[in-house]
């Protein structure tokens, strides 16, 4: 256009204008019987409006047309606000008529908006209202804003809510933050007439608080990329997904996968790479983080899922192992510590993921320098709950009401540390527990082991994509499979628990689920099997005797019995030869009056363990008549008595 006038050119626009977001070409309309003169006259008019040379030519235009007497414009990325004085119009359009009789009704109504019109901008930028987003769960609304600029830097987007929105100065102090300094200088009146404009039909976009798997609609769903029904989709230009009729997106920004969506550039030549350095013990950490994808589908049925324990000494491979498996599904990480997070973030960290491993690192690790026992550790009991898909920590809505936002766990939970969880025999059950250790570490599996970790996230992220769009397929597979493998470990009469023969029959099926994936080779599937059953045997003797530190507790208990006098018993308090009563403060007292605390179990620990105690069956904790005041008052003065009786945890000798 601009070369055109340059030249001489008598020079006109006509533009097809968008509505409801739709797209036409001038054949669109040719079809559609849109190209009279009646319509080329909005076209054209639309037209002008776009190559009109300021803001204030923009303005007449828009008056001529539509006869407003005040309105907002935009020009060149920023936003105005004419208004028409109309005493001031009338007189003028007379004197012009009376002055130049040549001209017509047009050209005396442009002439006289010039006089008696003013412009003014309102921001030195443009925001434009995109969708409508709301969580029905939390009774929180927001509108998606893209804010623009003259100075040729991109463009931001960013939420506001209905009160940023609609309050003059809510909206000036939001605009400032977000737009890096972009500034409203306009009126309440002026902020409604815009808003007003820019909501009107907007598009309602639904959204979801997590990344994964939205079994509502059927699809996983990450920060640009949704895969559903075997379709990959990438997020469009205003961030979010058109999955058929349906408009989504998530507004979690704390998880981000980086994935490979070209398919034809995925490469499975890791995989003997992964056999060296891991075996079969990393082939069922992957089965395990390959189902998880499907963790959603697959309790819907089963109505739990189990969780996973990795454990093993400083430099036996595990922590390597896991985060090659996340590098599989495009992210560089290993877990979090939740003995160094509140008890809030550990629940959002839980609420973070759908169809996706929560990993949590070193719940024991902080330990006593002097005793090397753990000092602080996460309540594995607290997980219970998670099992059964059921939410971690629930809380309060604000809305005035007596609501509550209480999500049900959709992710996994998978546990990588040192040491072997803390917990009672139901928690323990819930778990399968992949050991590693350095047995079988050489040049070839360090050579191997280097070589996985040169390897980029984009010849490996692809794994996920390929899984999620094998849906159908995979979930045929693993559901008959699964009975049959349920079968064979129920045979081994050794395993007498349905939780334990239930998740490693659940693991074995997600390994031959993987053939579909992966190109596993049927040798190093049966090493796979042949493994898991031996740690599914190995699990059932564990939760059957007692726990190490209940052992280790027991063992000292009847050394000290045994050694004290048979006047003066140590530590059992109870009157009855068939129970045993013990007191904790005592315990600890003569731990430390003995200098025992090397090999004496935590105080914290034997809470927790006492009530799922087979060594010596718990009763209960109540007060009893103890023996070992009464010996010591049998001895002492008046003044040095002590009271007789005393509150005990109370087992079956």
């Amino acid at each position: 256009m601009k070369r055109s006038r340059a030249e001489g050119w008598p020079t006109l626009a006509a533009q097809i204008p968008t509505k409801d977001g739709k797209k036409l070409d001038w054949n669109d309309l040719l079809q559609r019987g849109k190209l009279t003169a009646e319509h080329m006259e909005e076209y054209l008019y639309h037209g002008a409006l776009l190559i009109a040379a300021s803001a204030a030519d923009k303005a007449r235009l828009v008056y001529a047309k539509k006869g407003w007497n005040s309105f907002h414009l935009d020009f060149n990325f920023r936003l105005y606000w004419f208004s028409a004085d109309l005493e001031k119009l009338n007189k003028t359009t007379e004197e012009l008529r009376k002055t130049h009789t040549d001209w017509d009704d047009d050209k005396l109504k442009d002439e006289a908006i010039k006089a008696a019109g003013t412009i003014e901008e309102i921001c030195d930028c443009l925001p434009q209202v995109l969708y409508y987003m709301a969580s029905e769960i939390t009774d929180d609304y927001w509108y998606y804003v893209r804010v623009e600029f003259d100075h040729g830097g991109p463009p931001v987007k960013s939420a506001f809510t209905a009160t940023q929105l609609r309050e003059n100065t809510e909206f000036r102090k939001r605009l400032f933050a977000v737009a890096a300094g972009g500034i409203w200088t306009g009126k309440p009146n002026q902020l409604e007439r815009w808003l007003k404009q820019q909501t009107h039909g907007v598009r309602v976009v639904k959204t979801i608080d997590y990344v994964g798997y939205a079994k509502e609609f059927g699809a996983w769903i990450f920060a640009d990329v949704a895969i559903q029904n075997g379709k990959v989709y990438r997020a469009n230009a205003e961030d979010y997904f058109e999955l058929g009729r349906v408009s989504v997106k998530s507004l979690s920004k704390s998880v981000e996968l980086d994935l490979n969506t070209d398919l034809a550039g995925f490469s499975t030549d890791w995989l003997p790479l992964f056999w060296t350095c891991f075996g079969a013990h990393g082939l069922a950490v992957l089965s395990f983080y390959f189902l998880s994808l499907f963790a959603e589908q697959i309790s819907a049925k089963l109505k739990f899922f189990p969780f996973l324990e990795v454990i093993g000494e400083p430099g036996s491979g595990k922590s390597t192992c896991i985060e090659f498996a996340w590098k599989l599904f495009g992210r560089i990480w290993e877990g979090f510590d939740p003995t160094t997070s509140n008890a809030a973030a550990v629940a959002r960290y839980f609420n973070q993921v759908s169809g996706l491993p929560v990993a949590l690192i070193e719940g024991d690790r902080t330990v006593d320098q002097a005793t090397g026992r753990p000092q602080k550790s996460f309540e594995w009991d607290s997980t219970k709950k998670l099992y059964n898909r059921r939410g971690f920590k629930a809380r309060g809505v604000k809305n005035g009401g007596n609501d509550v936002y209480d999500p049900p766990f959709r992710g996994t939970l998978a546990v990588v540390q040192n040491h072997p969880i803390q917990a009672d025999k139901a928690t323990l059950e819930r778990f399968i527990q992949i050991p590693f250790d350095k047995k079988g570490h050489t040049d070839t599996t360090r050579n191997a082991v280097r070589k996985l970790e040169t390897l980029g996230m984009s010849a490996l992220s692809g794994f996920l994509v390929k899984a999620c769009c094998a849906e159908k397929e995979v979930l045929e597979t693993f559901f008959a499979t699964l009975p049959e493998m349920e079968k064979l470990l129920a045979k081994e009469p050794l395993l007498k628990t349905y939780r334990i023969v239930m998740h490693h029959a659940l693991l074995i099926a997600g390994v031959r689920t993987l053939q579909r994936v992966l190109p596993i080779t049927d040798e190093q599937f049966s090493e796979t099997l042949s493994v898991l059953f031996s740690l599914a045997v190995k699990r059932q003797r564990d939760i059957s005797s007692d726990h190490p530190i209940l052992e280790a507790f027991w063992a000292l208990f009847h050394d000290i019995e045994d050694a004290a006098p048979e006047d003066q018993p140590a530590l059992n308090h109870s009157l009855n030869p068939k129970l045993i009563a013990i007191n904790l403060t005592d315990y600890a007292q003569y731990v430390g009056k003995h200098g025992l605390q090397f090999q004496a179990p935590n105080i914290s620990d034997l809470r927790r363990l006492f009530p799922g105690s087979t060594t010596h069956k718990f009763v209960g904790n109540k007060v009893v008549d103890s023996a070992v005041r009464k010996a010591h008052n049998a001895k002492c003065m008046n003044s040095q008595r002590m009271s007789e009786s005393v509150r005990c945890w109370v087992f079956e000798r």
